[in-house]
This record gives C-alpha cells, structure tokens and sequence, in this order.
C-alpha cells in the first residue's frame, strides 16, 4: 500500500513534537537537495508542511523523516510540491495586467484610443464564478483602495522616465536592448501567458515594438510541466475577457466537455523552467 493513499492514522499532525536541532538539519538537507533558502519562509508555514508530508509516510518524529528523506528522491519532490499554492487564473487581478499594458502605451507615446485590447472580463463571466467569500474579500479591498488618504497614493506613471523598461523602450531595437520580465512563482502558467497575450497584442499593433523576454520559473516541477503543455480548464479562464479568450485560445474536445487550448505563438513567447531548483535535473 502506498503510504499516500490514505494519512497514517496512529500520527497526528498535533501529536509531532518539532525538535529544534532535528528540524534544523532537516531544513539544511532540503536546502542542499533542492536548492531553496528555507530562511525566507516563515518558519511556522514550513513546520505545517513538515508535519503533513509525515503524516502520510511512516515517520512520527523529525529524525525519522530525515532519514526518510535522505534516500527517498521521490519525497523531496512530494515535499516541494506540497510546500506550493498552484490556485491560479488567466488575468488574475485584472486591474493589475491593465496597469502593465498602460505602463507600455505610455512608454511607447501610443493613444491608449488607438490600440485595440479589452482586458477587463464580461461582468456576466464574473458573476458565474463569483462566491460569497470572494465578494466579501473584493469589498474589503475596494473600500480600503477608495478609502486610502491622498497622501499615500502614488502615481507610478509619474515615475515612468526613471524606469529602466521605459529606458529601454526609447533605445534602438537590438539584441543587447531587450525588457527582460521574470514570471515568479509562474505556477501552471497562467500569468507569464497572460503578460504575453498583453505584450503580443500591443506589438501587432505597435511599430518598432521592443524586444523583450519573458522567462517563468516555479519550484514545483508538475507545475511546470503542465505550463508548458499550455491546455487549460474553464476554471483558469475565469477572468479573461472574451477578445484575449478568442483571439489566443483553441477548443480541444474531451470526454468532459472541451479543453481551452493556448496558441502556440505565446507559447514560445515564454521560456518556462523549473531547472536548477533539484540536484541533476
């Protein structure tokens, strides 16, 4: 029987008692093999990661997981993917990728008028996938953004000659003159996507576009993998407008129902990667 089929029930995740020496060689055996600096993460987040990969193999104490482990490659894997949040969505935050799609007009003395884009979804597909939980968090949100003191707010377009992308924009097109973007924790994908849907729209549209680079890294390799397969559930298109579903995505039919396929131009768009983060991958 495989011990995560089903939680060892003579161990409870309240019953394991953290040793401060074990769980320190521990966190440097999981540093060496996967190549992360536990150091950032809050300490009780890791403890509760720990504690539910043990649950469901035969360890009760942290010395006993260490050994496990050890010679165990399978669990580091199962450790780090476990230790993620993949809960992610086409445009997720909207207003967020209008932002970026505004940052690039202006730097590129466009009129926003001119420029064909509708980033913002139907309020029809918002309402389909809307919760109650997720209404509560989006007017608490809205209601601290409408009521921040003036004094606080800052204006980034006010910055923008100070950028270095908007620096960059104003050079000649070259390949030493290129906007690099970093996708961090890219998860399945869905971000680094979406800011290639953006960027792709505006270069079609755009003479003497920049050039640029969009790579997407996460520490989960089954992440990964499904990212650069690029075939999505209804579920990850939640948030995408209708002009961006239609103009980036096919339909793959499945016994379910149908599959949302990205096109294959934005996929090449992103170097996707989970390298380095595990010893001899």
């Amino acid at each position: 029987m495989s011990f995560d089929s089903e939680f060892n029930k003579d161990n409870r995740i309240e019953n394991i008692l953290v040793d401060e020496k074990a769980y320190n060689a521990l966190i440097h055996l999981l540093g060496k093999k996967t190549g992360l600096n536990f150091e950032y993460y809050n300490k009780s987040f890791i403890e509760k990661r720990i504690k539910s990969r043990m649950i469901r193999v035969p360890c009760k104490t942290l010395h006993q997981y260490y050994d496990y482990i050890s010679s165990n490659g399978a669990e580091v894997k199962k450790f780090i993917e476990g230790f993620t949040v993949n809960y992610t969505f086409f445009f997720r935050d909207f207003d967020v990728f209008e932002t970026i799609q505004d940052l690039f007009i202006q730097g590129l003395n466009v009129s926003r008028k001119d420029i064909k884009s509708n980033i913002k979804p139907a309020p029809t597909k918002l309402a389909k996938f809307r919760t109650k939980s997720n209404a509560v968090k989006n007017f608490h949100k809205n209601r601290f953004l409408s009521e921040k003191p003036a004094k606080y707010y800052v204006d980034i377009f006010v910055f923008l000659n100070q950028l270095s992308y908007y620096k960059k924009m104003k050079r000649a097109k070259s390949a030493d003159n290129c906007i690099n973007i970093w996708s961090c924790p890219c998860a399945t994908g869905e971000e680094p996507y979406s800011l290639a849907m953006i960027l792709d729209n505006l270069e079609t549209q755009v003479p003497r576009f920049p050039k640029y680079r969009i790579v997407a890294s996460d520490i989960a390799h089954e992440a990964i993998e499904k990212a650069k397969i690029g075939i999505y559930t209804d579920d990850s298109m939640k948030e995408i407008s209708d002009y961006y579903e239609n103009k980036y995505f096919s339909k793959q039919k499945t016994h379910f129902g149908h599959n949302n396929v990205i096109k294959e131009k934005i996929k090449k768009k992103n170097r996707i990667s989970g390298r380095g983060y595990y010893q001899g991958s």
